[in-house]
């Protein structure tokens, strides 16, 4: 099992998330698999990255491709990571940052916070 170290510069538990995985919140409720794992861009000022990065080129067109993500929390996800989240045919997916995630344990992740609070895309 692998859980966050506050204030490490480690990217804590994310690296160890898998695509396929199952996520659970803060109360053990099941909120969805895990579709995609992006590392943060700690240097990012922009949703869209750093220029030139291979990884948030796809990241910003999935994000402009559908629902609109407001500015702020594009540039959140960039910066920090996140996770995209995909909850099955009736619901689309959602997002949370990588410090919201606070440990894995084989084919589970999870997460600080409950599946209400994560971003809806």
């Amino acid at each position: 099992m692998t859980w966050s170290i506050p204030g490490s510069t480690d990217p804590g538990p994310v690296r160890e998330v898998r695509e396929g995985v199952r996520v659970v919140d803060v109360a053990g409720e099941d909120v969805g698999t895990v579709a995609e794992v992006t590392m943060g861009d700690a240097q990012a000022v922009t949703g869209e990255g750093q220029q030139g990065s291979g990884g948030t080129s796809a990241l910003v067109a999935a994000f402009t491709a559908g629902p609109t993500i407001p500015e702020q929390e594009r540039e959140r996800l960039v910066r920090l990571g996140h996770l995209r989240i995909g909850g099955g045919l009736l619901s689309g997916d959602r997002y949370v940052t990588a410090d919201h995630v606070v440990g894995v344990d084989g084919d589970r992740v999870q997460l600080d916070v409950r599946g209400y609070a994560l971003l809806e895309a």
